[in-house]
């Protein structure tokens, strides 16, 4: 018998409790989304993770002991503040409602584009307020599997609402247990301790509450501790592919002079255009498959200047109009058209106009969608990004051949109002974007464009793979247009044409979870090539050296003629070869990727013990992993302080 006054220990563990319901609801939903996830397979058919079995106890570990943290602080507080109990339930409610539709979220973008659920995607692609078809299409596309997410969540809500009903009837005190609540504490400790044995996968283990809470508290910011000196260092050495670099400016580190020596002949039209998600592993001169989708750019291959290795900065879209228009390399874990706003950039068509270019923006699809409508209009001339059928938003995208025809208005135009005006035209499709279905064929609705109607098999229906073909099939029809278009012209051998992609896409590569963060192939290996008069870009040729589009600006200002200082930092990709370090670098949020001419190295963005190359021959090693992870987080810092680009009047003070 116990002493008067005193209590028995309760060993009976409360599972009547409200709040302890709501985490066991909790934990059953992500648990079952995540055992689909890791053991399930992508939008392509191949497994998620090649050795679940290894992979799934840490995640498993590392996301049940985040959400039975949160469940510990919130029955804690139960147990404290007696008043405020039934406010209690609600929130825990509330908050485990949140934590089930942030975790399909994130399995389902991971499954799709293999990128995480952050604040960052919110701040990139939630600054318009409408749903567009970017979103919606993938989600369409692998409609099955997404209802099934949506469902579970949906089950998962439906239940915490019962159990939240439930408690603020009951007029009795739920049961408490202390000895319990330690032991969830002490559980909790010990799963969420789990993951961090291990030196790698940890990025794609992370539970999504954990992506969030970082960024908010800042610590993912920087995790290279250095000073300013060892940064700059550091990127000068490592992601500026230059010879005999002539610094220029202590307090923009990255300002040099450009090489002396542009094109004779006076200043050429230039046009780049960028397909939307074109894969360098299916364009026809890089495959080598018969019969090429692609026979109009490859005879263009082989006529000009092809680029079989040349690739994507980033993913997806944003990256590339950013390192196209402004020679510079993503950051980490932010969209720089989103997040830095307020910073000023060295960006190619403000040169161009200063040069006395007419400078063209023109979108087949949704420009506003990753806030790039907003830098092209402080940069561009003229802009034309949406179909004036459109009333709300964005209700669709140019199909490929409307694209072009609206490219070839434009360029007609110019040259009957001002024929002796150089143009620069930046061009970005959208006919092969996500899910590539025949149902986005706008052109079969007899909207627009009779010439570049698909031609679409009824067999292919169901076939992403196939899909994706047909679209490219429809936007080399119409560049065969535009080459006609362009030999026709007063100045078609005093222009010239680069042809390269936003992104790759994924179709039906096997890649590893561990590796869907980081910029594999399939999300950036695009190929390239550029057309133009032999006085201008050379004798027909292979350019077969690693090449990326950061490298476009410093090309292109050479063609016009501009040799003032720039930030930019690729080299010009019509330069000779001789000795030069030629060099490609790809960010994303998961990792980073050097390409040299003996092969690639990978290197996670977490920790640069995580490393891998692709072949034998790349001489590289754990200190070359090093460098690159302290050079592209040294790149993130310089972003983040804007010590990039000096504004215009304090560039005009430094003249």
């Amino acid at each position: 018998m116990s002493e008067p006054g005193s209590r028995p220990l309760n060993w009976r563990p409360p599972l009547a409790h409200p709040l302890v319901l709501i985490m066991l609801v909790t934990l059953v939903v992500r648990g079952v989304g995540l055992a689909r996830h890791t053991f399930g397979a992508d939008i392509n058919g191949q497994p998620m993770v090649l050795m679940p079995w290894v992979y799934f106890p840490a995640t498993f570990d590392y996301h049940y002991g985040v959400i039975m943290a949160g469940a510990a602080v919130l029955l804690l507080a139960w147990q404290l503040a007696p008043r405020v109990r039934r406010g209690l339930v609600a929130l825990g409610g509330l908050a485990a409602g949140l934590v089930m539709l942030l975790g399909q979220t994130d399995f389902l973008m991971l499954r799709l584009v293999g990128r995480r659920m952050s604040p960052e995607v919110l701040t990139t692609y939630g600054n318009t307020g409408s749903v567009t078809a970017e979103v919606w299409g993938p989600l369409r596309a692998d409609l099955g599997h997404s209802l099934w997410a949506l469902g579970l969540v949906a089950l998962g809500w439906l239940l915490l609402w019962g159990i939240v009903r439930w408690s603020w009837r009951q007029n009795s005190t739920p049961q408490w247990s202390g000895l319990w609540w330690v032991a969830l504490v002490g559980g909790a400790v010990y799963l969420w301790s789990v993951p961090f044995r291990y030196e790698v996968m940890r990025v794609t283990m992370r539970p999504p509450e954990v992506v969030w809470a970082q960024v908010w508290w800042g610590g993912e910011q920087n995790p290279v501790e250095a000073d300013r000196s060892d940064r700059v260092a550091a990127v000068r050495g490592m992601l500026v592919a230059a010879e005999d670099v002539s610094w220029q400016d202590d307090a923009y580190p990255l300002v040099r002079a450009l090489p002396s020596g542009g094109r004779e002949g006076g200043q050429p039209d230039i046009i780049v255009l960028v397909v939307e998600s074109l894969r360098g592993a299916t364009v026809g001169f890089i495959s080598g498959e018969t019969p090429s989708p692609t026979p109009e750019l490859d005879a263009l291959a082989r006529s000009d200047v092809a680029f079989p290795r040349f690739m994507a900065n980033g993913f997806p879209s944003a990256e590339g109009f950013f390192a196209l228009q402004t020679g510079l390399l993503p950051h980490p874990t932010k969209t720089a058209t989103a997040a830095f706003t307020g910073h000023h950039f060295d960006a190619l068509p403000e040169r161009l106009k200063r040069l006395g270019y007419y400078c063209t923006a023109l979108w087949g699809g949704n420009a506003v969608m990753d806030n790039q409508l907003a830098w092209a209009q402080q940069w561009y001339d003229e802009v034309d990004y949406e179909e004036r059928a459109n009333r709300w938003r964005f209700k669709r995208s140019r199909t490929d051949g409307e694209t072009i025809d609206a490219l070839i208005g434009h360029l007609a135009r110019r040259d009957r109002e001002h024929p002796a005006q150089p143009q620069f035209v930046y061009v970005a499709t959208s006919g092969t974007h996500e899910p590539f279905t025949p149902g986005g064929a706008e052109s079969k609705n007899g909207l627009a464009n009779r010439d570049g109607a698909l031609r679409y098999d009824a067999t292919t229906m169901g076939d992403r793979e196939a899909n994706y073909r047909a679209r490219l099939r429809e936007f080399d029809d119409a560049l065969k247009r535009l080459g006609t278009f362009l030999e026709s012209r007063a100045k078609r051998d005093r222009t010239v044409l680069l042809i390269c992609g936003d992104h790759s896409v994924l179709l039906n590569e096997s890649v590893d979870l561990r590796m869907r963060t980081y910029p594999v192939d399939g999300f950036v290996w695009t190929g390239a090539v550029m057309h133009g008069a032999t006085s201008l870009i050379g004798p027909a040729r292979v350019a077969d050296f690693p090449a990326s589009q950061i490298d476009v600006m410093p090309t292109l200002l050479r063609l016009a003629g501009d040799e003032g200082v720039t930030a930019a930092m690729g080299q010009d990709l019509l330069a000779r070869d001789d000795g030069m370090r030629r060099q490609a670098i790809a960010v994303r949020e998961g990792g980073f990727r050097l390409d040299r001419r003996g092969g690639t190295l990978f290197v996670s963005a977490e920790n640069p013990v995580d490393w891998t190359v692709t072949s034998d021959t790349l001489t590289e090693s754990p200190e070359s992993a090093r460098k690159l992870f302290e050079a592209v987080w040294g790149w993130a810092w310089l972003l983040e302080q804007d010590q990039v680009w000096p504004r215009s009047d304090e560039r005009e003070q430094r003249r």
